[in-house]
């Protein structure tokens, strides 16, 4: 048998030396106190006895580092990326932020788009979710909404809008990452949002408020809307509401359930037992679009296009274009709207107005009647204008015959004609009514001119 020294010293030449605490000079190894070594110090000029890994000094002694979940006292007596911390009745040894529990050690998070297990692998703003392209460890940290993975596989948050990005996914929800030189991209909001505040914000449908012209729907406009009073969202020319969208009117022969959805100047009716939008009376229908009907003198290109009592026609003084032109029977007023023609007696203001034949005549102060031509035409009884009847041509009613003749009736026939009066004889050629002329008189053929007379030829 011989003696040994005790675990708390040492053996140096025949002698027991007690062994040196943490942070003492030494000389050799074996000469520490247990669960420490000598080292070299720090600052380079000698030796010390260090605590050994997964330890620590308490005292002058090296104590095993306490597991995270472990009960501690102080800093310092955590295993590696963990600190004493206090909790409810005591301290407990918790991992760092970047640092996960895994069983008694503190593992560094798992970084976003990595495999994982569970939710607290995962790095801060990132959670351990299920990837369903992935056939072999199919979970994996993903970043939380809000957030991005940067390109160190962080989560960082999302980018607000016109602020500037580098890569697609950066930037907030209704926003994206675009520009013209891909080393000066910005966060702009995409065409079913507006920008409010850094903000990208869903565009209001129809009937619903804003405040600005930016926040409707691209088919709508902010109607009503001041500083201190909001608007509402109300469909553009050319659309029509159904719920809260704005759909494009309906053109003309398309099909329809309510005039409301109707191009303009359009109503939704019946046509061979199905609904349809069709032009009213005051338009016409060109390429499905309903366009007003066309008045007198304006440009033209077809049939149907102008206003009642017009046709398109080509232009007198330029063949290769064509206007609405009135129709006989028609006058075109100072609005360039066709009007029919003014029959006799009936009130006219400009004589364009009357019928052919008719001057407009004052007949009283400030009366003015269309009035057949005298001596040249004469009122039937539809108030048209006719031309006098010749001599010897059948006639109905006094005052429809030339001048220097009447309407009467026949002895042979018993038909009314019109006959030249006393003193004026029938000239064969043209059948009108002239003066006779006195004896001695030139003339041109035998006719009696004057009773008792004769034309005969001179010697």
């Amino acid at each position: 048998a011989e003696c040994q020294c005790i675990p708390e010293y040492y053996k140096e030449n025949l002698a027991c030396i007690k062994r040196i605490p943490p942070t003492q000079e030494c000389t050799a190894i074996g000469q520490c106190v247990v669960n420490s070594e000598c080292q070299a110090s720090l600052n380079g000029t000698g030796q010390v006895c260090a605590c050994n890994s997964g330890f620590y000094q308490v005292g002058d002694t090296c104590m095993k580092l306490i597991d995270a979940g472990g009960t501690c006292q102080v800093d310092g007596s955590c295993v590696p990326n963990a600190k004493c911390m206090p909790v409810s009745g005591g301290k407990e040894c918790h991992c760092d932020a970047d640092y996960y529990k895994d069983g008694t050690k503190c593992m560094p998070r798992i970084k976003a788009t990595l495999p994982c297990i569970y939710i607290d692998q995962c790095i801060v703003n990132a959670d351990c979710v299920r990837d369903y392209k992935r056939q072999q460890a199919p979970f994996v940290c993903s970043c939380k909404e809000g957030f991005y993975t940067s390109e160190n596989n962080s989560c960082d948050p999302l980018i607000p809008a016109m602020s500037p990005c580098t890569a697609k996914g950066q930037c907030i929800v209704g926003a994206e990452c675009t520009g013209d030189n891909p080393g000066n991209l910005t966060c702009v909001c995409t065409e079913k949002f507006y920008h409010e505040d850094f903000a990208c914000h869903p565009l209001r449908n129809a009937s619903q408020s804003c405040s600005s012209a930016n926040q409707c729907i691209q088919e709508a406009e902010c109607d009503g809307f001041s500083s201190t009073v909001n608007g509402s969202c109300v469909c553009k020319q050319g659309f029509y509401q159904e719920g809260l969208s704005c759909l494009k009117l309906i053109n003309s022969s398309k099909p329809c359930i309510d005039t409301y959805q109707c191009v303009e100047g359009a109503q939704c009716v019946v046509r061979n037992r199905r609904r349809v939008c069709i032009c009213d009376p005051e338009y016409f229908e060109d390429q499905n679009i309903c366009r007003p009907l066309i008045n007198a003198s304006s440009p033209c290109s077809g049939e149907g296009q102008c206003i009642p009592g017009a046709q398109c026609q080509q232009n007198v003084n330029d063949s290769a274009s064509m206007s609405c032109q009135c129709k006989e029977g028609y006058y075109e007023n100072k609005g360039n709207i066709c009007h029919v023609l003014v029959n006799a007696g009936k009130p006219c203001e400009e004589s364009y107005q009357c019928i052919q034949g008719a001057n407009c005549t004052e007949i009283a102060s400030g009366v003015k009647n269309c009035l057949c031509l005298e001596n040249v035409y004469y009122e039937d009884s539809s108030s048209k204008c006719q031309l006098l009847i010749n001599a010897s041509k059948p006639c109905m009613a006094a005052g429809q015959c030339i001048l220097g003749a009447e309407c009467i009736k026949n002895q042979t026939t018993a038909k009314l004609n019109c006959a030249c009066q006393n003193g004026f004889y029938e000239d064969p050629r043209d059948n009108l009514c002239k003066t006779l002329k006195n004896a001695s008189t030139p003339c041109e053929w035998d006719k009696p001119f004057f009773k008792g007379s004769h034309c005969v030829p001179l010697l």
